[in-house]
């Protein structure tokens, strides 16, 4: 399980690094700040819950939320990004 949790990390940590750092430097925004943090606290619940499941063939709450989060966070800091730039 650590070999999946730390292929599923190595895929989107730079990405979100990068959007993270990026809208750091061009907004100034309190909501953007808590959607980072947001974002960094399900990459760390998504870890929890592969590390902690038996096997990847059953749900996880942890992987469930942290996932979601990854990619509803990660979408709203891309379109922030976008439309800051503009």
């Amino acid at each position: 399980m650590a070999m999946r949790a730390h292929g599923n990390t190595a895929e989107y940590a730079a990405m979100l690094a990068l959007l993270i750092y990026l809208l750091g430097q061009r907004s100034s925004a309190e909501w953007a700040s808590w959607v980072m943090v947001g974002v960094t606290a399900s990459r760390y619940l998504l870890v929890m819950g592969v590390l902690a499941s038996a096997t990847l063939a059953r749900p996880n709450p942890f992987r469930a939320v942290g996932a979601l989060g990854t990619y509803v966070g990660g979408t709203v800091l891309a379109l922030a990004l976008l439309f800051a730039a503009a």
